[in-house]
């Protein structure tokens, strides 16, 4: 599966108005087994940062993650790990991280509507090659 979404590919409203974002998706396994691929290869730019960027990213994204699963576990009355233990880093799963970029002050509609999947979302931006408005996020 590609895991790279070329800006203009999608509309964005009923008149056909073209989306102004970039995607490139990094599998949560990819990051975690560095420099072991488990799923697919990567742009150049994307190895170079793997290290520094991205694997830190998808830790802090798990964490984060693993404490919202800990309240939802304990608000709903579950035995302790029962959310948790269906999110085991050690398995192989569909968590991404996605890098989200858009044109500096877009006026437009950067990306239609659309329904994310997984059972978390978590998103934070982050300024990546003097660039602001890169953003990545986690999918769990």
């Amino acid at each position: 599966m590609n895991r790279y979404k070329a800006r203009g590919t999608i509309a964005t409203d009923k008149f056909g108005s073209q989306d102004n974002v970039e995607f490139l998706n990094i599998a949560q396994d990819d990051a975690l087994s560095w420099p072991r691929i488990t799923h697919r290869t990567y742009p150049s730019i994307v190895n170079i940062h793997m290290e520094d960027t991205y694997i830190p990213f998808v830790r802090k994204s798990m964490a984060i993650n693993l404490t919202f699963l800990d309240f939802f576990e304990k608000r709903l009355q579950l035995p302790p790990g029962e959310l948790a233990n269906r999110h085991d880093a050690d398995h192989i799963n569909g968590g991404e991280a996605w890098c989200i970029k858009t044109p500096p002050r877009q006026l437009t509609v950067a990306l239609g509507a659309h329904t994310d999947f997984g059972s978390l979302v978590n998103s934070q931006t982050l300024k990546l090659d003097g660039d602001p408005i890169s953003r990545i996020r986690s999918r769990r």
